[in-house]
């Protein structure tokens, strides 16, 4: 089964606790195995899903200290992700980027696709897709600016990317909630979604499999499970909904799989990079990224430089798809998000606590026992994860996936024992890690 990216957005729906979090973490390790792909990241939930992404690159540049017992990352790690915005300002700021792109590339790259006959853009590792995750993207949609000039703006970019960015190798990724035509604001986000997957436990009798295949005829007794579910894609080269198991990931996952791709991800081309300009060029200087590294143990006063931008890397013997095309031009979904049997070459996605890091020169030992229930030693480190800002109960609820209210009463007990720090703040009250606090 293979999930053909180059022309389709994707539309993934899962309520809480059904796995959603981890599936996005397999669909961005997909990507970072694609040598033409470049990946953006808007998650305004603080920037959850693009942390664990970008961490090696912060310990690289002495921002962030690696966990006892694991090395730091190789001087030369870039970001897993190209781009995080965790704000509605810097969502705004990329969004602005991807249209001035899209531009840029229908009006300079006329002559490649003459060469090439073909109105679709030939992505490559010198000129990437851009494939851009938007975590509750459909919300985003649909959410109610009231009167909010910057909310209104995204709103309307992203609507716009989706419309009219495709033959010039630039598609979204949205999650929701819930498929109802309110969650996702309107059909249009489903019109121009028609790869589809449905996270199906949780789930109850009118779920979302029925809201994003109304007339599939999937047997789902077998995908209870967190993380199961039923994908989908319309067009000529789709294939009927079909019962998928993603993989079980974690941020040590995550980090191995930003160190094993580093050298195969693609930067972005000139002609690109001119058009997106200063909003692109300072995406990692310490007035819009600080956040992901201020106050946490890193090496005092250091900025981080913005990687390359330019150029292009021959990476032609590391692909592992067709010699003229790669990966299908950015179809790494499909071999990771898969049933196990498709486990990607080169890339070992299973859990890697206790073994030793790819990049590392000593074992990383396993850690100290935690006390409280089984789930608890991965919340904390999703939420040593996130740094200074660290993660809402809701947010490590939908991660470990776990029902809220036992998931804060973990938490709060692992407060009381000094594990963690709760940092009350209303609403707006997150769980921090002791090193962050």
């Amino acid at each position: 089964m293979n999930v053909f990216l180059r022309e389709a957005c994707a539309l993934i729906l899962g309520p809480p606790g059904s796995g959603k979090s981890t599936f996005l973490d397999a669909v961005l390790a997909g990507f970072a195995r694609c040598e033409d792909v470049l990946t953006f990241v808007v998650d305004l939930k603080a920037g959850a899903v693009g942390i664990p992404w970008v961490r090696p690159y912060l310990e690289a540049q002495g921002l962030k200290a690696p966990k006892p017992g694991t090395a730091a990352a190789p001087a030369d790690t870039r970001p897993g992700v190209d781009w995080v915005a965790s704000t509605p300002a810097e969502a705004l700021r990329m969004f602005r980027a991807v249209i001035a792109i899209n531009k840029a590339r229908q009006q300079q790259y006329q002559d490649l696709l003459d060469a090439n006959d073909t109105t679709l853009l030939p992505v490559s590792a010198r000129l990437p897709q851009i494939m851009v995750v938007v975590d509750e993207g459909a919300e985003l949609l649909s959410a109610r600016s009231f009167g909010d000039p910057v909310m209104k703006e995204l709103q309307e970019l992203v609507g716009k990317a989706m419309r009219t960015t495709r033959a010039m190798g630039i598609r979204l990724v949205l999650t929701a909630v819930d498929g109802n035509v309110s969650a996702l604001g309107d059909t249009s986000v489903r019109k121009f979604s028609p790869v589809g997957a449905a996270l199906t436990s949780g789930e109850s009798s009118g779920n979302n499999l029925l809201k994003l295949f109304p007339s599939a005829r999937v047997d789902t007794r077998q995908l209870t499970a967190k993380g199961c579910g039923v994908i989908g894609a319309a067009g000529a080269d789709g294939f009927a909904p079909t019962g998928f198991k993603g993989w079980k990931t974690s941020p040590s996952m995550v980090r191995e799989a930003v160190l094993a791709t580093n050298q195969r991800r693609p930067v972005l081309d000139q002609v690109s990079a001119r058009a997106a300009g200063e909003d692109y060029a300072r995406r990692w200087e310490p007035d819009r990224a600080g956040w992901l590294w201020e106050g946490t143990t890193g090496t005092a006063g250091t900025t981080a430089p913005a990687p390359a931008v330019a150029g292009g890397l021959n990476l032609g013997a590391l692909r592992t798809g067709t010699p003229d095309g790669g990966e299908a031009a950015g179809t790494g979904l499909a071999d990771v998000i898969a049933f196990p049997n498709a486990r990607p070459a080169g890339l070992n996605l299973s859990s890697l606590r206790g073994q030793t890091s790819a990049s590392a020169q000593t074992p990383v030992p396993a850690p100290a026992p935690v006390v409280g229930p089984e789930w608890l030693a991965e919340a904390i480190d999703a939420i040593e994860s996130a740094g200074h800002m660290g993660l809402k109960a809701s947010a490590v609820a939908e991660f470990v996936n776990r029902d809220r209210k036992t998931v804060r009463n973990g938490l709060q007990a692992a407060a009381d024992r000094g594990e963690l720090v709760y940092r009350e703040n209303g609403p707006l009250s997150v769980f921090v890690h002791p090193n962050h606090a």
